[in-house]
C-alpha cells in the first residue's frame, strides 16, 4: 500500500511533466498540492502565470492582454504570477519523472525498513 508521500511524489511525477508548457491550470493544481503538503514537486520553476486575462482589440492591428481575474491560495494569500511555482526538487524537465521514480523508490524503501517485520 502506498503512503500519502509517495502518492503525492505521484502526482507530482506528472505535474512536473506539464510545467514547461506554462499551463495555467497545471501549475494552480501544483502550487495547490505543494501548499497544503500534497505532493513533493519535481521539476523546474514554472512559468508563473497565475493571473487570468482577456485580450482587447485596441484598433490598427493592436491588442491588448489585460488581467481580469487573479487565483489567491487561502494559505498563501497569493499566488505565483511572475515567479513560477518553484519545485521542492528541480530537475531537467526531461530528468523530472525519473527524479521522481527514484525518490518513490528511496521512500517506499525507507518505509519498508522502518515497518519490517521481525524475524521469530
Amino acid at each position: 500500500m502506498a503512503s500519502a508521500a509517495v502518492t503525492g511524489l505521484l502526482w507530482a511525477a506528472a505535474l512536473a511533466m506539464a510545467f514547461r508548457k506554462d499551463k495555467p491550470a497545471t501549475e494552480e493544481c501544483a502550487y495547490d498540492f505543494q501548499t497544503r503538503k500534497r505532493a513533493t514537486l519535481v521539476g523546474q520553476t514554472s512559468g508563473g502565470g497565475a493571473n487570468a486575462g482577456n485580450r482587447f482589440t485596441l484598433g490598427h492591428g493592436l491588442v491588448i492582454n489585460i488581467p481580469t481575474a487573479r487565483a489567491i491560495n487561502p494559505i498563501t494569500k497569493t499566488n505565483w504570477e511572475g515567479v513560477g511555482v518553484k519545485p521542492d526538487v528541480e530537475a531537467p524537465a526531461a530528468q523530472a519523472q525519473q527524479t521522481a521514480y527514484v525518490a518513490i523508490l528511496k521512500t517506499l524503501v525507507a518505509s519498508a525498513k522502518t515497518c519490517a517485520i521481525p524475524a521469530s
